[in-house]
């Protein structure tokens, strides 16, 4: 039949509702992984000096690609302590620059 299963506005909705559920959950699991982590080190401190590595992948080789992920992971856990995706396309999409 060609017809679209959502309108637009729908679709609108139902992504944000999932971005929302996806945060919450990562806030989450990042609490707790941050948790886990200053157990391992004890040292009680606010601020914990880390052994971190960090690594980046962009989605195509070469210059042009428009979207990429870095993670930094913490050497002694091997837990993701923070990540960043970097998208040309949503901030496009987004009207921001």
């Amino acid at each position: 039949m060609n017809k679209d299963p959502f309108s637009s506005t729908t679709y609108g909705k139902c992504a944000r509702r999932l971005d929302n559920a996806y945060t919450l959950a990562s806030e989450n699991i990042f609490a707790e992984i941050h948790r886990e982590i200053k157990n391992v080190y004890e040292n009680g401190a606010e601020i914990t000096d880390l052994s971190i590595s960090f690594d980046g992948t962009w989605l195509t080789r070469g210059h042009t690609s428009l979207i990429g992920v870095g993670c930094v992971i913490d050497m002694l856990t091997g837990y993701v302590v923070d990540f960043e995706v970097m998208s040309k396309v949503s901030s496009l999409l987004c009207g921001k620059k």
